[in-house]
């Protein structure tokens, strides 16, 4: 699936008649999803014309799609030394050093683009920008980059959700809902399986499990086979006490085992960072209506380890691999990885 920027990014530009032939011709075998016949297209323009900084910058982006990064940056790099001011392959650049784990570089590439930038492409280096800095943990900064990219582009549905996501981390789960709730408004409904979830986790954080359930029964009718939909919704349903909770981990676990056992990890991680003592009263809550609860006893076993309060969560631990012998492997799996974090 290409970005949806993607197209509008790869610039024909007047050359030597015959690369200038070459770049069009790439940009209509990107269009048809040839991106190989497009990369060979730009590299021959490039090869007749060294100075065609579009074509590098095009052949940059075929490069960045195909997963060849390293590659990518050395196109971008050729663009950029031809046109310093270059803001389509400046935001190219950006994401592939970010991609490639170099954030310095991202972010001194989004600045410069910025200088340039103008219009909705301007509100996509601002996206790019805020992602950035939201992933360092400047959440201030990046919520300041998201309503500038809004304010110029209202339509931005990838902002909406990761302002949606920021304004989450931030605490201010209104906010968020209502960032959700537009990306939804916009979104063609046969994407919309991730703005449900991300929805469906801000319901849970305000204690509306019903509506998070049901969001999340969307978004499995849309990614039927997606792991984290069926742990955050045998998250919720475990909150609710609803029996059916343990088989969305099992399913989740039948899936992707490895990928399910990270992903319920970083949800219980995340309660636990938020107040290890409320997720222990809720433990608490549950097993005191059955001591049969299985997932309680797993949730409290779980975070006592968490805690390194290893002696306390053992008889939890053993009670749930008595009750659900078949799943011991899995839950050796999460205990791995829950011992090889702290919070």
């Amino acid at each position: 699936m290409f970005s949806p920027n993607a197209i509008a990014e790869l610039i024909p530009s007047p050359s030597p008649p015959e690369a200038h032939v070459l770049n069009r011709r790439a940009i209509e075998r990107f269009v048809r999803r040839d991106l190989e016949g497009a990369l060979a297209d730009f590299r021959q323009a490039v090869q007749n014309d060294p100075s065609y900084a579009e074509a590098w910058n095009n052949s940059g982006l075929v490069r960045q799609l195909l997963g060849r990064l390293g590659e990518a940056v050395a196109d971008f790099d050729r663009a950029v030394s031809l046109r310093p001011d270059y803001p389509e392959a400046l935001n190219n650049r950006g994401r592939a050093r970010l991609a490639l784990g170099d954030a310095a570089g991202a972010m001194a590439d989004f600045d410069r683009a910025l200088t340039g930038a103008a219009g909705r492409f301007r509100a996509s280096v601002l996206h790019n920008r805020g992602a950035l800095k939201q992933g360092a943990g400047d959440l201030a900064g990046a919520l300041a980059d998201f309503d500038r990219a809004l304010a110029i582009d209202p339509d931005h549905i990838v902002t909406y959700l990761n302002r949606g996501s920021a304004r989450q981390e931030s605490g201010d789960l209104e906010g968020a809902l209502a960032d959700f709730e537009r990306a939804l408004a916009r979104l063609p409904p046969e994407r919309a399986a991730t703005a449900y979830h991300k929805r469906g986790g801000v319901r849970v954080l305000r204690n509306d499990f019903a509506g998070a359930i049901a969001d999340y029964d969307r978004a499995l009718a849309l990614e039927p086979r997606n792991v984290c939909f069926y742990v955050s919704r045998g998250n919720a349903r475990y909150h609710r006490r609803d029996p059916r909770a343990i088989a969305d981990y099992q399913i989740a676990f039948r899936i992707d085992a490895e990928a399910t056992a990270r992903e319920i990890v970083r949800i219980l991680a995340g309660d636990v960072r938020r107040g290890a003592e409320d997720v222990l009263d809720n433990c608490a809550r549950h097993l005191r209506i059955s001591g049969r609860d299985v997932l309680a006893h797993a949730r409290c076993g779980l975070t006592l380890v968490l805690l390194g309060r290893e002696a306390e969560a053992a008889p939890h631990l053993a009670h749930f691999q008595e009750a659900v012998p078949d799943d011991g492997a899995y839950f050796s799996r999460l205990l791995a990885l829950v011992r090889g974090i702290r919070v």
